[in-house]
């Protein structure tokens, strides 16, 4: 006799699983706050990007637009690949 094809199901996610997800999240919002924070205490300028804007902030708070960046569209690639972690530098 032949058996009956089936399908297999996927397991739900653990809830330690998810607790380690928040857990790296939270560490991560930690460490990027201490390093801002240590950054402005050295006199260290800050570059961030934040709804397609790539902004450099003072210690002193001053900020500077170095970049607007476009939203891609369907039909066109986006000419600045950025990855995660990547650390770029932008002149002028």
């Amino acid at each position: 006799m032949s058996t009956p094809n089936v399908k297999k199901i996927k397991k739900p996610v653990l809830k330690s699983e998810s607790i380690e997800v928040t857990q790296l999240i939270s560490a991560g919002r930690k460490s990027a706050t201490n390093a801002i924070r240590a950054s402005r205490a050295l006199g260290l300028e800050i570059t961030y990007m934040k709804d397609g804007v790539v902004y450099q902030e003072k210690p002193n708070g001053d900020k500077k637009v170095l970049i607007k960046l476009e939203q891609p569209t369907q039909h066109s690639k986006n000419k600045l690949q950025l990855k995660k972690g990547m650390v770029f530098n932008v002149n002028k």
